[in-house]
């Protein structure tokens, strides 16, 4: 099969990594207003995350297995075992990952020629991928999002209950990961604070400011009000 879509032109994709909580969310629905288009089959919105994930749940589903072969779970900030990355599960190969994203690439919705992939999983498994993608006609930018450790530790007690130590080895896991997995690679780093103090600029510094996306749409909704959780002394220091 040709990597590239109907109208010829080579496949891209805009990947966001970060660890959980952090935002990135925000993000992929930010650069989908902005003129990326996303899956048509999204992770449905619950009341942990009301305004959506906007995750592929396909792609989901095959970094949930990724990680089960390696006796991994999101939650879980132990290193990934050697050779992970080389170990192709039956069903979750290499050929099978390149062609779940020119599915998903067929099937996305909005008017863009790219297309943005969300889900904090990358963010450990960019080494898998970067071998599904390397002989392939695809081209790939990693937006990785930052968000303060503690913020991200009071999120996933509040949804989880994860105590904090847990919680901050797995935002060092993903975050090393992040930017070990993407090194050489076309990539950003982006704070989720900047994403909600200035998004013009925000996707300015990313290189999607331009005139296909929805001002209206994005304004209403990126708001403070998508910002839960800001960590405190009080919290920190708390025996809860």
């Amino acid at each position: 099969m040709n990597d590239r879509t109907c109208t010829g032109v080579p496949l891209h994709f805009s990947f966001v990594l970060g660890m959980h909580r952090s935002g990135s969310s925000a993000l992929a629905r930010v650069l989908n207003l902005a003129g990326l288009r996303i899956s048509s089959q999204l992770l449905p919105p619950n009341q942990d995350n009301p305004s959506g994930y906007w995750e592929p749940q396909r792609v989901v589903r095959f970094n949930d297995a990724l990680l089960a072969e390696s006796d991994r779970h999101w939650a879980d900030p132990k290193p990934m075992p050697p050779g992970w990355a080389t170990r192709e599960l039956p069903g979750h190969g290499f050929a099978e990952a390149a062609d779940l994203l020119r599915s998903e690439a067929a099937q996305a919705t909005g008017p863009g020629s790219g297309m943005v992939v969300k889900d904090p999983r990358l963010s450990r498994l960019m080494p898998f991928w970067r071998e599904a993608l390397a002989h392939h006609d695809m081209t790939v930018h990693c937006l990785i999002v930052c968000r303060h450790p503690l913020d991200v530790a009071q999120s996933l007690y509040a949804r989880d209950r994860v105590p904090l130590d847990q919680a901050l080895a797995l935002w060092l896991a993903y975050m090393l990961e992040a930017e070990a997995g993407t090194r050489e690679m076309n990539r950003v780093l982006v704070h989720y604070e900047d994403l909600l103090a200035d998004w013009a600029m925000t996707l300015e510094t990313i290189g999607r400011n331009n005139a296909d996306m929805d001002v209206a749409a994005i304004n209403g909704f990126l708001d403070e009000g998508l910002r839960h959780h800001s960590a405190s002394a009080a919290w920190f220091l708390s025996d809860d």
